[in-house]
């Protein structure tokens, strides 16, 4: 995943990833627990770019 440098980015990739069929990882079908990595990932990145990184610190 990539990381972004602007909140609507971030929410692109998120809408895409929500709509997306078929998605790989290193050539195999992904399965929810990669999902679930996508998604936290994004979900870090846009926490950052809006200045709230104790939602996933736990501060």
């Amino acid at each position: 995943m990539t990381e972004h440098d602007n909140i609507i980015d971030v929410l692109k990739d998120l809408f895409e990833l929500s709509d997306a069929k078929n998605i790989t990882v290193d050539g195999k079908i992904a399965t929810v627990e990669d999902l679930q990595e996508f998604y936290k990932e994004s979900l870090v990145n846009l926490a950052d770019l809006l200045g709230v990184s104790e939602l996933y610190l736990g501060e």
